[in-house]
């Protein structure tokens, strides 16, 4: 009968074995959404990651269109879609007026002072209620008029 020492001294050599295996690269790997950025033409480019790994991955695609062979997961983290935000920090900062693109395909022209309020509001909004700004200014002109004229009104308040 062996002893525990022997069988103990077994083990330790198997481990010592498979530690220096070479590792293959995962099965499956996790990748989640960083950022999306919107290019003229309903084109866009989604940037995914792996941090673990040191992994991006930036996928182009157009708004609408099918991305057939992407599985998406059940729940997905929500994440602010900085397009809209861009285009009027672009706006505020050229002081020209520009138009912008909505996910429902339409599109309005921007003045300065209407990027001006809603940025300035951005800023001083906590990381949920910037979510909500993003959800409201992307659904169309009636959410940008909405956020612009809260924007006033919270203007008033502070000050």
């Amino acid at each position: 009968m062996k002893s525990f020492d022997e069988i103990r001294g077994k083990q330790k050599e198997q481990l010592v074995e498979t530690e220096t295996k070479p590792i293959d690269p995962p099965a499956m790997l996790l990748l989640r959404r960083k950022a999306i950025r919107s290019f003229s033409g309903h084109e866009r480019v989604a940037l995914y990651g792996n941090e673990k790994l040191g992994i991006e991955v930036s996928i182009p695609y157009k708004l609408g269109e099918k991305m057939h062979g992407v599985a998406t997961a059940v729940k997905e983290e929500v994440q602010l879609d900085e397009g809209i935000l861009d285009k009027l920090m672009h706006i505020f900062r050229t002081k020209k007026a520009g138009d912008v693109m909505f996910k429902n395909g339409s599109s309005a022209r921007i003045d300065p002072q209407t990027a001006k309020r809603i940025i300035g509001l951005h800023k001083t909004l906590n990381r949920g209620n910037k979510m909500h700004l993003s959800d409201v200014i992307n659904k169309g002109m009636s959410g940008v008029s909405k956020i612009a004229n809260f924007a006033v009104t919270h203007h008033l308040l502070n000050n």
